[in-house]
């Protein structure tokens, strides 16, 4: 089961992340060819320390499985903690460095997400292209 969830979360978080780049690029198109207004980019602005404070905090994120195991990173899987004898031990591998900077920039760029979809869901849908024949 707790596989399960590993994997579910692992996939969670690719579609995120594909939607995180999705929305910078957007975004940053958008800011350069001038079509949202500098209040935007103050907007923008605050957004980035906002996602750096999340980023640390998904970078370092506990999970209390059960009370003799515990999981590291969401939603990247980075390793987990074991209850033996009265004290934890931790089994991380070659996956723990990859899914921490995973899990980093995942929160770093979730207000990018949320700010591009506040964009998208306020402006005005673009007028469909009418083709004439001569």
């Amino acid at each position: 089961m707790l596989l399960i969830a590993i994997i579910c979360f692992a996939f969670l978080g690719l579609c995120v992340l594909a939607g995180e780049v999705w929305a910078v690029c957007s975004m940053a198109r958008k800011f350069w060819n001038g079509y949202l207004p500098k209040f935007w980019l103050a907007v923008e602005l605050l957004a980035v320390p906002a996602g750096i404070a999340l980023g640390c905090v998904l970078g370092t994120y506990m999970i209390q499985i059960s009370s003799v195991l515990r999981t590291h990173g969401f939603p990247f899987f980075a390793g987990c903690d074991q209850l033996r004898e009265g004290r934890w031990e931790d089994f991380v591998g070659l996956i723990t460095f990859p899914a921490i900077i995973g899990n980093f920039i995942v929160g770093t760029l979730f207000p990018q997400l949320i700010f591009a979809a506040v964009i998208r869901a306020g402006s005005k849908p673009a007028k469909p292209v009418v083709l004439v024949e001569r």
